[in-house]
């Protein structure tokens, strides 16, 4: 059987808690519940403990599976490394064995890609006009690289 809790307050503001109806002031009631039998308390607690322990048993495999997950996906990485490693090797034993010709044998000038000729263009920055005829001029002053030929002043 279920009995009630009555919760009372007196002139002094203290709380109590009986069985019977209060004689001043009822706070509030509360329903008090016995508790289970304990042959079903000890069902449950044997519930409970199973769980926990297939809980337990699959966080295990799910941590295993991860570590395995782990190691095998290090040595793909040092396996693409080791791979990564002999292309190189390889790379440089075909450059090793192949001819390199220096560009000055090709007649290409420093800076400027193997048989790449620059067009042609004056020191100060103009460019001839091929169309136009030929005239022997007069130079009067012979000058090279702004200094007088044969050192003459």
């Amino acid at each position: 059987a279920q009995a009630e809790i009555f919760v009372c307050k007196d002139s002094s503001n203290k709380l109590t808690y009986q069985d019977e109806p209060c004689l001043n002031q009822t706070v509030r009631k509360l329903k008090n519940i016995p508790d289970a039998p304990i042959e079903d308390q000890i069902l449950a607690r044997e519930r409970i403990d199973r769980a926990n322990a297939l809980s337990a048993q699959r966080a295990a495999t799910v941590e295993l599976e991860r570590q395995q997950k782990q190691k095998e996906f290090a040595e793909l990485q040092a396996i693409t490394i080791e791979k990564r490693k002999l292309e190189l090797l390889e790379l440089q034993a075909n450059e090793s064995q192949q001819a390199t010709i220096p560009q000055w044998i090709l007649g290409s000038r420093y800076g400027y890609p193997i048989g790449y000729t620059r067009p042609y263009a004056y020191r100060d920055g103009r460019k001839p006009d091929f169309n136009r005829p030929r005239t022997n001029r007069q130079r009067n002053n012979q000058t090279r690289n702004n200094r007088p030929i044969n050192n003459q002043r």
